[in-house]
């Protein structure tokens, strides 16, 4: 996984608005539908993967985990350690980063 690019494109999507941060409103935009994925920090507590990874099965959102403090860097605040990207073309961009490490 490229981290340099995977932060630049979440820093493009919280530039752009098209980023949403913190358990709470990641959840309004899952059941909003206006999610294309979730990120959510390797260092995430448990119950709050567990309810974030349902919701996006729910919606039928992919969930991604990204290094610790990732978030925190990109988005420039700190604390941060969930992220729904909305729909549209950096959101599709960050599922195709995922995609291809996944297959490398």
């Amino acid at each position: 996984m490229n981290r340099q690019k995977l932060s630049g494109l979440i820093g493009l999507s919280r530039r752009a608005g098209q980023l949403s941060l913190g358990t709470d409103t990641v959840l309004k935009e899952l059941k909003s539908g206006r999610c294309a994925a979730l990120l959510l920090d390797e260092a995430a507590a448990p119950n709050t993967v567990k309810r974030l990874t349902e919701a996006a099965q729910y919606a039928e959102v992919p969930v991604y985990t990204v290094p610790e403090g990732l978030l925190d860097q990109a988005a420039g605040q700190s604390g941060r350690i969930t992220a729904a990207v909305r729909k549209g073309g950096l959101a599709d961009q960050i599922i195709l980063l995922f995609k291809t490490a996944e297959q490398a």
